[in-house]
This record gives structure tokens, C-alpha cells and sequence, in this order.
């Protein structure tokens, strides 16, 4: 979602939707059909009218996760590209997107292999012992079927 003067970078980066106040009339009844919604600073305000819509779909534009950003062409190419956002919760758990209910096996299990090598790159020199215990893979709604952790 952004200004005019940004539109035009869009479609190069190739973005599906782009617009602003016919984006907001869109989808303020709830009803989304898009992964990712990126902005820039000075549309926040605007979008921020969707915050109730977006903010419990874990969709809401933040500067954290690079979706709040000038650079809107670079923002859509490093989402097109497979940008994956994980987050940390208190206990150690970390949790991800890696694939949705319609990729092929093969796809799902090359996109948890990279999502697991990440994470053992990033794992701090100062951790000790067995930095990954467990790994569950889900649906958003669905059970949680346990991955044997000594193929990674």
C-alpha cells in the first residue's frame, strides 16, 4: 500500500496488489486474499485504519519485520522471493512459516531443511547442549505432527 509516487515500483518488483484507499475499502470487511502487506512510513496512518483486520492475522505492517519501509521495490522482491519471518517466544520455541497446504512435499521439505540450517546459523557461540530439542509441523489450525530431529 503506498503513494502514488511509489506505485510505479510495484509492478517491477511484482507485487499483486497496489494502491491505497481502494486497498483499504477492499479489505476492511475482513475478507483477505494476500501473505503479506507492505507499506511505506508515511501510509501507516492509512493502513493503520486496517489494524483490527490485519493485526490478528499476524498481516499488520511493522518496520521489525521490513514490511514499513521507502525501499518498496527491495521489500517485494525479498517477500517474492521467500522471505521467511520467524519469531521467538519465551520458552525457546521459535515459530515459522515454511510452506502453505498446497506446495508439493518435495517443496515443503527443502523450504524446512533451509529454515533449519538458518536456524543453526544463527544459534549464538554462547549456547550449550542440544540447541534443537523438538520440531512440529502444522497447519495454522491443524495438529501438530512431531519431525525427527536426528535428520537435520
Amino acid at each position: 500500500m503506498a503513494r502514488r509516487e511509489y506505485r510505479r515500483k510495484g509492478p517491477g518488483a511484482g507485487a499483486d496488489f497496489i494502491g491505497t484507499d481502494e486497498l483499504i475499502e477492499k479489505y476492511k470487511d475482513g475478507n483477505i486474499d494476500f501473505d503479506v502487506a507492505v507499506t511505506t512510513p508515511s501510509m501507516m496512518k492509512v493502513v493503520s485504519k486496517l489494524a483490527k483486520v490485519l493485526g490478528p492475522k499476524g498481516l499488520m505492517p511493522n518496520p521489525k519485520s521490513g514490511t514499513v519501509t521507502d525501499n518498496i521495490e527491495q521489500a517485494i522482491k525479498d517477500v517474492k522471493h521467500g522471505q521467511v519471518r520467524f519469531k521467538t517466544e519465551q520458552a525457546g520455541v521459535v515459530q515459522g512459516t515454511i510452506a502453505n497446504s498446497s506446495m508439493e512435499k518435495e517443496k515443503v521439505r527443502e523450504n524446512l531443511d533451509s529454515f533449519i540450517t538458518e536456524l543453526k546459523r544463527l544459534k549464538p557461540p554462547s549456547s550449550k547442549g542440544i540447541y534443537i530439542k523438538a520440531i512440529y509441523l502444522s497447519t495454522t489450525m491443524g495438529p501438530g505432527y512431531r519431525i525427527d530431529v536426528s535428520q537435520f
